[in-house]
């Protein structure tokens, strides 16, 4: 019988995005003491080539039957069969591992909740909060983020709840002149021009149709005639919308450039000079952490908890939500303006954002948090 600590991980889809990519790195940093059982309810499992034959990982590939309780009997079935040491389930769509737990009596559960999508950026849904606060009660719940803390002690009830802001390996993102150069080259982009960048998985609630207008509506005279390029690391579902409005709304003297999906976006952030972030609804982004220990500043819509994860110089540049799309885009526009414009103003505003990703988000804090709550969940 195997010494091993044995994790399954269920998760709606393992393609690379902010969770995936984070479960990832903490399987990598557990080491060989840990085997790690991955069900990917999409089918989609990409991310397990960022771990490759670096962690014990096996792919476990779920056929339901139909009908709308089949995917919780067949992780009913898993679980019978795999006898994990811990559960660990990903937000809403790995839901139904929830079910499947608390249908066995299996208590040793971690579930994470990172956010939501489009269908709840603006209000939560009744009935998905009634399904979380009669399963989720006997399972350690963890979020990253002060505004899902208080919805989950608050609105779903839940007496378990941690809070575990991410964190990032801060020297993997060290700005490199040379990547910097390489990287332009390599899309086109002059060694003059000014790169507005985002990394995101390319769905309607990040909103990336919004930073391409406001790309768009940048104030060409404060910038001084050098040309503007918008790159938007990453892929999903609205990539060939979001390329069909990029042909018709560039930024003045550049092109907006899709790079897609990056497995290493470090080389990403040393080409830019901003991080813009656009969207509907967030917790805490970990492409902002990153962008932070890049040393970029930082030009977001005020969501989640973005205003209490940059530093203080960066809030000026933050973009309420609440109030009209136009405005919204406008806003984004002067942020990126004032930014872009002054290049004493964005070594300030980098460093700034590196001293505190460095002094409160590093990947070490997280890592622990995470093997305190998995010890008590197993216990």
């Amino acid at each position: 019988m195997s010494s091993q600590t044995h994790f399954l991980h269920v998760f709606s889809t393992f393609a690379p995005a902010g969770p995936e990519l984070r479960a990832a790195g903490i399987m990598l940093a557990l080491g060989k003491g840990y085997r790690h059982t991955v069900v990917s309810c999409s089918g989609r499992t990409e991310t397990a080539e960022v771990i490759g034959d670096q962690a014990d990982l096996r792919l476990l590939e779920v056929s339901p039957k139909s009908g709308p309780l089949g995917m919780a009997r067949a992780l009913r079935k898993v679980l019978r069969a795999q006898q994990p040491d811990l559960l660990l389930s990903y937000n809403w769509g790995a839901m139904d591992a929830a079910f499947a737990a608390k249908a066995e009596g299996f208590r040793h559960h971690v579930h994470h909740e990172d956010g939501f999508n489009a269908d709840e950026a603006s209000q939560l849904k009744a009935r998905r909060n009634w399904a979380r606060r009669l399963t989720l009660g006997a399972a350690e719940v963890v979020v990253p983020s002060r505004r899902l803390l208080g919805i989950a002690q608050s609105t779903w009830k839940l007496p378990k709840v941690t809070l575990i802001p991410n964190g990032v390996h801060v020297a993997r993102f060290a700005h490199d002149p040379a990547v910097r150069e390489r990287f332009r080259a390599a899309h086109g982009i002059p060694s003059q021009a000014l790169v507005v960048g985002t990394v995101a998985h390319l769905r309607p609630v990040k909103r990336l149709d919004r930073l391409i207008r406001a790309c768009a509506a940048l104030e060409t005279g404060a910038l001084g005639g050098q040309p503007v390029f918008l790159v938007m690391v990453g892929d999903g579902e609205q990539a060939a919308e979001l390329r069909a409005l990029a042909q018709s709304a560039a930024p003045p003297g550049g092109h907006v450039i899709f790079p897609g999906h990056l497995s290493d976006p470090a080389q990403a952030y040393s080409a830019f000079d901003v991080l813009a972030l656009s969207s509907a609804s967030e917790q805490q982004p970990v492409s902002v952490l990153e962008a932070m220990a890049a040393g970029l500043p930082i030009v977001s819509t005020d969501v989640g908890d973005v205003a209490l994860t940059v530093p203080a110089e960066c809030r000026e540049d933050l973009v309420s939500i609440d109030q009209e799309e136009e405005a919204i885009v406008a806003g984004l526009a002067a942020g990126l303006t004032r930014v872009l414009a002054d290049g004493t103003l964005r070594a300030e505003l980098g460093q700034a954002g590196w001293r505190q990703v460095s002094e409160r988000y590093s990947f070490r804090a997280m890592l622990e948090a995470y093997q305190a709550v998995f010890a008590r969940a197993m216990q």
